[in-house]
C-alpha cells in the first residue's frame, strides 16, 4: 500500500483517508472529457444487456412507447446479486471487503457531467460521467494518480435515435445525481481508459452517512464514512493486488 494522508473536499469537509500508491496529488493532471471516441469505445462494454428488441426495432414497430414521457423505454432486470448470493441479505463489512478485493480502484468523488449513448448493439443505453476525484482509496493499476477527474461508465440513461427519445432503465439502479458525492468500486476498461461501476458497487455519501445507490439494496445497514473507509483500507492492505 502507499502513503496515507488526509484530504478535504468542498462537500466532504472532514478528513478522509487518501491512498494513492506513491502519488498524493503531487501533480494534478488536466480533467478528462467525454469524447465521441470514448463513447464509441465504451459502447462495446455492455454485451450482457443484449436481449429483446433493439431500439431500431422498437421504433419501427412502435412498441414499448411511453406516451407520457414521449420516449421508448427499455428495462433491464439484472440477476447478478441473486445468482451470487440467493435471496439472503449481505453482511455489510463482508460486502465492502469483497468489493475492495475485486476492484481496480476505489474512489470518493462527485459526478459533474453525464453523456448517454446507445450500446454497440442498440439493445440498451449507457452513460459516461465526468467524475471529479476527491479522494482515492485504492488505485491498483496506478492509472489515476493525480487526476482531477476520471470517466465512470454505467448502464442506463437516455439518448436520441433518428429523432426518437430512447430511455433505458436498469431496475433498482437510478442514475447518479450530479453534484452529489459517491464512493465507487471500479474496474478499468483498458480499451477506452474509463472505469465501469455496477449497481452493487456504488454508494451515495451525504455528510457522514453512506447508503447504497440502489433503490432496494440487499445488504445490512452500512457503517458511517470513517468506518467504511477504514474497512476499504484494511481490505486493500490484506490483498493489495486484488483478486483478479
Amino acid at each position: 500500500m502507499g502513503k496515507i494522508t488526509r484530504a478535504a473536499s468542498s462537500k466532504h469537509r472532514y478528513g478522509v483517508l487518501l491512498i494513492v500508491g506513491s502519488q498524493i496529488f503531487a501533480q494534478q493532471a488536466p480533467p478528462v472529457r467525454i469524447s465521441n471516441e470514448l463513447l464509441s469505445a465504451d459502447a462495446s462494454n455492455y454485451e450482457e444487456y443484449r436481449n429483446g428488441a433493439t431500439a431500431d426495432e422498437m421504433i419501427a414497430q412502435h412498441t414499448h412507447y411511453d406516451s407520457e414521457n414521449n420516449a421508448y423505454v427499455i428495462a433491464f432486470h439484472p440477476n447478478e446479486e441473486r445468482s451470487l448470493h440467493g435471496n439472503q441479505r449481505r453482511e455489510a463489512v463482508s460486502l465492502i471487503r469483497e468489493l475492495t478485493f475485486n476492484s481496480d480502484a476505489v474512489v470518493l468523488g462527485t459526478p459533474v457531467l453525464r453523456r448517454s449513448a446507445l450500446t454497440a448493439s442498440h439493445h440498451f443505453v449507457f452513460s459516461d460521467y465526468e467524475f471529479r476525484v476527491d479522494s482515492i482509496y485504492v488505485d491498483r493499476k496506478k492509472m489515476i494518480g493525480g487526476a482531477r477527474s476520471i470517466i465512470v461508465s454505467r448502464a442506463g440513461g437516455q439518448t436520441v435515435l433518428n429523432g426518437n427519445s430512447i430511455r433505458a432503465i436498469e431496475t433498482d439502479f437510478p442514475l447518479f445525481h450530479l453534484g452529489e458525492q459517491y464512493i465507487f468500486f471500479l474496474n478499468r476498461n483498458d480499451d477506452s481508459g474509463s472505469y465501469s461501476v455496477r449497481s452493487s458497487a456504488a454508494f451515495h455519501v451525504e455528510g457522514e452517512t453512506v447508503e447504497s445507490a440502489r433503490s432496494h439494496p440487499n445488504h445490512d445497514q452500512l457503517p458511517g464514512i470513517f468506518r467504511f473507509e477504514q474497512i476499504v483500507h484494511d481490505a486493500a492492505a490484506i490483498n493489495p493486488r486484488g483478486a483478479r
